[in-house]
């Protein structure tokens, strides 16, 4: 009987555990990852990610901007280093400069990348992006 009891309590527990998990956990919505495309479509809530090279110390920059915040707004901005290690180095701020942009709201709006190098900009892209519902 105390076996029966021990058994019934974890089922319980991990049927209690599931279900909340499950509850809580509701996805934002989906990350894209933006290549080489010239559009997108993205539903509200998802997020997509744009990857450019950049190198600091010898010049390469890169710049993003959305036409309009209202539908599709720029969440974060960061280097990832692809080499963290040799900081201070020669060539150690080689990274990757990632965008996340949110899709807030239904409608079209367009991504600007610039590309730069010691300052002048050297390529322009545009994305465009629909947003749904």
């Amino acid at each position: 009987m105390a076996i029966d009891r021990v058994v019934t309590t974890f089922v319980v527990a991990g049927t209690v555990a599931l279900l909340t998990s499950v509850c809580t956990a509701a996805p934002k919505g989906t990350m894209l990852e933006i290549g080489d495309q010239s559009s997108i479509e993205l539903r509200v809530g998802d997020r997509a990610s744009l990857e450019v090279s950049v190198h600091g110390s010898v010049g390469k920059q890169a710049q993003c901007e959305t036409s309009d915040a209202a539908i599709l707004r720029l969440e974060s901005d960061r280097l990832e280093y692809a080499h963290p290690e040799r900081m201070g180095m020669p060539g150690g701020d080689a990274a990757a400069q990632r965008f996340i942009f949110a899709a807030v709201a239904p409608g079209s709006a367009t991504i600007t990348q610039r590309k730069l190098f010691r300052g002048k900009v050297e390529e322009t892209r545009e994305i465009q992006v629909t947003v749904k519902k």
